[in-house]
């Protein structure tokens, strides 16, 4: 459950249930005893964790992974997997907070002298899972002959699907009009309705671009965060 109150009052609320399951089995291929010269230990594992939000979505995912040792000096690990991840709750409830700044606090240049920006802050219950592969290798180094040694190099490589990230944030924000990588979350020249629309769905409105109380003029773009 989400709650957010601001002086006894309720700004907004969201819950989300989830069910989950969990599947996993080792099978120990070759052991020491057997006393193989090409393999001294052989075993592989796989998993599955199934979750379920109603409303939201549903995903199975796979993990597989391999133990192989040559000699009793070392081992070769590998892994392979997907993963699954849903918002926070504060990133779909969380209310929205509107900012006016002038337009140079966000390092816009070129602009009508009294340019401003309104920025957007808050949550998307219409976010999608996060999904992402990854596998991963590992040579784990212990030799016998060295006692109380043992190293190890791995390697590891990510790849995700529709990430939830906050687009603009931090140090970043100062730069957000300058940088062409932050296009996509501005709206340039927005009409005065769009403008009061987006301060009346917001629950709190800040106005720090030298004004007083309501927006003095159409802000020359806004930023979605």
């Amino acid at each position: 459950m989400y709650e957010e109150e601001s002086k006894n009052v309720l700004l907004r609320r969201g819950s989300v249930k989830s069910y989950y399951g969990f599947g996993e089995a080792a099978l120990p291929l070759i052991e020491p005893e057997d006393h193989l010269s090409w393999a001294y230990k052989l075993k592989v594992s796989a998993a599955v964790r199934y979750e379920y939000y109603p409303g939201t979505a549903s995903v199975a995912v796979p993990k597989l992974g391999l133990i192989y040792a040559p000699s009793s000096d070392f081992d070769i690990k590998a892994s392979w997997g997907r993963s699954f991840k849903v918002p926070i709750l504060s990133q779909q409830f969380a209310p929205h907070v509107t900012y006016q700044y002038p337009a140079t606090w966000v390092g816009a240049s070129g602009y009508p002298t009294g340019s401003t920006v309104l920025i957007d802050y808050g949550g998307n219950v219409d976010l999608k899972p996060e999904r992402a592969g990854n596998w991963s290798a590992t040579l784990d180094i212990h030799p016998s002959w060295l006692k109380n040694f043992r190293a190890s190099v791995s390697y590891f490589e990510v790849a995700y699907k529709d990430r939830i990230v906050q687009p603009v944030s931090g140090a970043a924000l100062f730069s957000a009009l300058s940088n062409p990588i932050y296009a996509a979350f501005v709206s340039y020249d927005p009409t005065a309705e769009q403008v009061q629309q987006l301060i009346a769905s917001s629950s709190k409105y800040y106005d720090y671009s030298g004004g007083a109380g309501p927006v003095r003029q159409s802000p020359s773009c806004t930023i979605g965060m």
